[in-house]
């Protein structure tokens, strides 16, 4: 195992923690768990920074990355900012993005306008849980790939397939010209309720941003608008929470007991 103290350069490179700083070629992995789980996909690894005791903990894993680093969980902390209880992170290749047309065929979550990473990640790990395994983003949601919401979906973004556009009402128009139902979740009178809802298998379902929902542009894309039965003194639920609501009852619905 090729072990050596973190030089000044890797610890830079490591406190450029947002894609942004990293190219939108890698991403980070931060957290036990979730490098755990990294490690078990055949996502390639540049390397491995971690405190020795972790390194020691876990080498029979790391026998195929190229550089591991060590360094102290104080020496960690600074560079990530906040405190780092488990002493590892990863710098990985990030996976290329699907094709829309690769899609096809698929139950398809969409996110318009989610630009909180936490809630991005959050929902990313409800997709995983209900078996949806294909995602399409518009250019103001944030990638999941982005390290937090990576950490905040516990690594279940791996197993996904990803796209994002430049243009979601052009790409759900293309969807619904191959028969795809579009479905916006927004808390309107209009609306039809959730349980009274008929879903397809081919359908995209989008999940808004918290601060104004679907965007004006994306409505008309619609086939169908679905709201959640909730107390009308709550303007809505958080994002995350109403996509684990849909999620569930679209599966439910679709009896997901494999991944679509």
């Amino acid at each position: 195992m090729n072990l050596k103290p973190a030089p000044a350069a890797t610890l830079e490179l490591y406190s450029k923690l947002k894609e942004s700083g990293i190219g939108t070629d890698k991403f980070i992995a931060d957290s036990s768990r979730v490098v755990l789980k990294l490690l078990q996909t055949n996502i390639p690894i540049h390397s491995l920074l971690a405190t020795r005791e972790w390194i020691e903990a876990h080498q029979a894993s790391l026998q195929h990355i190229p550089e591991i680093f060590y360094a102290s969980l104080e020496d960690m902390q600074k560079i990530v900012g906040y405190s780092l209880h488990q002493g590892v992170m990863c710098l990985a290749q990030r996976p290329a993005d699907c094709t829309l047309e690769e899609m096809l065929g698929q139950t398809i979550l969409v996110l318009d306008g989610i630009a909180k990473a936490d809630n991005v990640g959050a929902i990313i790990r409800n997709a995983a849980a209900f078996n949806f395994t294909h995602v399409l983003v518009d250019a103001s949601t944030v990638h999941p790939f982005q390290r937090r919401a990576v950490r905040t979906s516990m690594g279940n973004v791996y197993g996904l397939k990803v796209h994002q556009t430049d243009n979601l009402p052009q790409s759900l128009s293309f969807l619904a010209s191959k028969g795809y139902q579009i479905i916006g979740f927004e808390n309107r009178p209009q609306a039809t309720l959730l349980h009274e809802t008929q879903f397809q298998k081919n359908c995209a379902f989008i999940i808004g941003s918290e601060a104004i929902g679907i965007r004006p542009d994306v409505l008309p894309t619609l086939t169908q608008m679905v709201r959640i039965p909730i107390n009308q003194e709550v303007f809505a639920l958080n994002a995350a929470c109403a996509s684990s609501v849909a999620m569930y009852a679209i599966s439910l619905q679709l009896k997901t007991t494999t991944k679509l």
